[in-house]
């Protein structure tokens, strides 16, 4: 919803006395910039639930809009704290240095210099741990409980293997991965796609070279997008078969399928090149 300046003035004004502490009424060109991007951010927070009070054909007040964005922001505060104190416990970084650093010293900096009144636009953090799919416009609360969610779903998918087993995938892929700023789980989602394109058994981790010359004759035999339907199915059956409902919710599952696919482009280019090129052993 847009709005007319004159209807974001006043709140601006209001919130620069709460700013000030009620004892000035001068504030720097910054300083109100700040706050007139953090009314603007209250107003259109997603998860405000505008759209239950009113029909698509009416507009909220400004006053109204960003009240219920300013609650909407708080409890999406919550929800994101609550969801990280639930994975610290059996969160495990496979010994990746930036996953650590970023989700266990950086988050909770966010949550202690968070300031949902005055700045709630501010993400704070660099979030240096690159996650599979994050959309790049998000900023401030909004940013970081999508972040945390992306890495539940990272969390929930590495933990269907041992921890030895992601560690040992990984160390293949280069002996010195704990100090690498690459997301884990794609390199581990990678060498189960060409599991599944090797019909290969997830319980054999290492591949052997007939296992490469099936994943170099299916790239040699198909077109890309009948490798991608073949490699989405078998993504779809695994999750089926590792992710059931008896042991995850069901609606984990179709997240961490989105999720996965995202990815799945940039995996099947680089199996693509690494067969033809005969490197799927330095891949692997």
């Amino acid at each position: 919803m847009n709005y007319e300046m004159e209807e974001l003035l006043p709140l601006v004004a209001e919130l620069s006395e709460k700013y000030t502490g009620f004892e000035s009424t001068s504030i720097t060109y910054e300083e109100a910039s700040q706050l007139m991007e953090a009314v603007l951010y209250c107003i259109q927070e997603p998860d405000a639930g505008h759209e239950g009070i009113v029909t698509v054909s009416q507009k909220l007040p400004a006053r109204q809009a960003y009240e219920l964005g300013f609650e909407a922001v708080i409890r999406k505060v919550k929800l994101a704290l609550d969801k990280y104190n639930q994975m610290l416990p059996s969160f495990c970084c496979y010994k990746c240095r930036c996953l650590h650093d970023t989700f266990i010293n950086g988050i909770p900096e966010f949550f202690k210099r968070y300031d949902a009144r005055f700045c709630p636009q501010d993400t704070i953090l660099t979030l240096d741990y690159p996650v599979v799919s994050l959309a790049p416009k998000l900023c401030g609360i909004d940013r970081i409980y999508a972040y945390i969610n992306c890495i539940y779903l990272e969390q929930a998918f590495l933990g269907q293997f041992s921890e030895k087993s992601v560690s040992d995938i990984l160390y293949r892929y280069h002996r010195q991965y704990t100090d690498l700023v690459e997301n884990i789980c794609e390199i581990v989602f990678m060498n189960v796609v060409a599991h599944l394109l090797a019909q290969k058994s997830l319980q054999d981790m290492e591949f052997r070279n007939e296992d490469y010359q099936k994943i170099q004759n299916v790239f040699l035999s198909k077109e890309q997008h009948q490798i991608r339907e073949q490699a989405l199915l078998a993504v779809k059956s695994f999750i089926q078969k590792y992710m059931t409902p008896s042991t995850q919710p069901d609606i984990l599952g179709q997240e961490l399928l989105l999720y996965l696919s995202a990815s799945l482009d940039n995996i099947l280019t680089r199996l693509n090149i690494a067969a033809k090129s005969g490197s799927l052993n330095h891949l692997l």
